[in-house]
């Protein structure tokens, strides 16, 4: 649940960035990848405000507490969206290496370097995820906190700080 909530908080900030400055946003399409290495796509949004409401039904923001925070772990990607610009629905895709219009100067400078840091993300957390350790002497519920012993390691703290982030 976190590098899920990390990965669509991300686009989602960056997406609602680009609105502001470009013009409305629509059919957004993302894929989720799992630590098997299984994509599966996610049905399209038709705004912003419904992938919203997406990211915190399923992966709300809840204070990391002395448990495991990661289970069912997964990275989403952005692979398509559309602006209405100047009475026209243009489409901007993710090459995974990185994102292009299908019209020239469509999006301004800022906001193409903003959308190929989700890349840079995708690839940080792909490397966190693939070598995070969080492993419970006890599991949380059937004893009081402070008796838990939780062995973490570099990956799994920077995974909880990037979520801590990305609220």
């Amino acid at each position: 649940m976190v590098a899920d909530r990390i990965s669509l908080k991300y686009i989602y900030d960056t997406l609602l960035n680009i609105q502001s400055v470009e013009g409305k946003i629509s059919a957004i399409r993302l894929k989720r990848k799992n630590s098997f290495g299984t994509v599966k796509s996610i049905p399209r949004f038709d705004n912003i405000e419904e992938f919203k409401e997406f990211m915190n039904n399923l992966y709300p923001y809840r204070p990391p507490n002395c448990d495991c925070q990661t289970k069912n772990e997964g990275i989403y990607i952005l692979t398509s969206f559309q602006i209405e610009k100047n009475e026209r629905t243009n489409a901007v895709y993710n090459y995974e290496t990185e994102f292009k219009t299908s019209v020239k100067d469509l999006i301004n400078r800022q906001g193409l370097i903003d959308l190929n840091k989700i890349n840079r993300l995708v690839e940080e957390l792909k490397k966190l995820f693939d070598s995070y350790v969080c492993i419970q002497y006890m599991e949380f519920g059937y004893t009081e906190c402070e008796y838990i012993e939780t062995q973490t390691n570099e990956q799994y703290d920077r995974l909880i700080e990037l979520y801590e982030k990305n609220k």
